[in-house]
């Protein structure tokens, strides 16, 4: 059996993007309390092509996937709300998150669709920016 090296089989260089997670902080029978904070600062990632079945399929529950982006793997959680954040300031929502195994370094692949209200935070500090490797 011939064993495979860790050869880069990915580059990330379209650009920085930052992630922001959305989650509401109220307790029980309050009115909704959204908090809005800046999660990974720094990402480097890769524009992919959005394919005719992951748009089909997106459309069919009438989501409007608008781009694609493949970055490192980063810890992101998919049950909350998270958008994007590229360098020109454009923000996307984070509507489908998958991990993809067979290449190196491991990755994620985010769809995304355009937000209709831009999300502000306030920052209590900037996250690290991961180093490269």
């Amino acid at each position: 059996m011939r064993l495979r090296l860790k050869q880069i089989d990915e580059h990330f260089d379209d650009g920085l993007l930052k992630v922001y997670e959305t989650k509401d902080v109220s307790g029980a029978g309050e009115f909704e309390n959204l908090q809005t904070t800046l999660k990974h600062a720094g990402i480097r990632y890769q524009i992919r092509t959005v394919g005719f079945n992951r748009f089909v399929q997106n459309k069919q529950i009438d989501v409007e996937i608008s781009k694609l982006l493949r970055v490192q793997r980063i810890p992101l959680d998919g049950s909350v709300y998270s958008v994007v954040e590229l360098e020109d300031g454009t923000q996307y929502k984070i509507e489908q998150i998958q991990e993809i195994v067979d290449v190196y370094p491991p990755c994620l692949d985010l769809s995304l669709s355009v937000v209709k209200q831009r999300v502000e935070y306030e920052p209590e500090e900037e996250p690290e920016v991961p180093e490269d490797d």
